[in-house]
């Protein structure tokens, strides 16, 4: 498993870059089917891996301090889920490298081609667990399963001599 990691690390661009990256902003879209169209919903801000936010629609945030979560609903702060782990698993590296994350190699997929398997461990953030699939030939990763929700990663895109998925 940790051979497949490795591969897809040298795919990406390789080590000494993926860890120069050290903040990261993105721009979330969900497909609305009632409007049958694409729409913006949040962004989000990862500071360091040590502080995240997350602004969703007009007037609400959340997010994670360094040491506390916390909620905001048009002004009025809120009890927050724990969302540390959000602050600090935010990059391939510290998801697939990360202290408290163990890996299993599951086998080769059954999808449409064949992809190398692993599943994914985060004992430190309270077990949470999911799949990723790795293509064979570019070893870069292509989906993610976490229960029954599943990512596709059908692009990557090339920034600063990293590639980076785009889903």
């Amino acid at each position: 498993a940790e051979a497949i990691i490795d591969s897809a690390i040298a795919a990406m661009g390789g080590l000494e870059r993926l860890q120069a990256v050290t903040d990261k902003t993105v721009q979330v879209w969900f497909y609305d089917s009632e409007k049958q169209e694409w729409e913006r919903t949040e962004k989000r801000y990862f500071w360091r891996g040590l502080r995240f936010r997350e602004d969703i629609r007009r007037a609400i945030a959340r997010g994670f301090d360094g040491q506390r979560s916390w909620y905001s609903r048009f002004g009025v702060n809120l009890p927050a889920p724990d969302l540390s782990g959000k602050a600090e698993r935010w990059d391939f590296l510290s998801r697939y490298k990360g202290d408290g994350i163990l890996l299993e190699y599951v086998g080769l997929s059954g999808r449409t081609r064949p992809e190398q398997v692993i599943r994914v461990t985060d004992v430190t953030h309270g077990g949470r667990q999911w799949e990723a699939f790795f293509d064979q030939q570019s070893h870069l990763l292509v989906a993610i399963k976490e229960g029954k929700v599943l990512t596709e990663y059908t692009e990557y895109r090339e920034a600063g001599g990293i590639l980076l998925p785009y889903e």
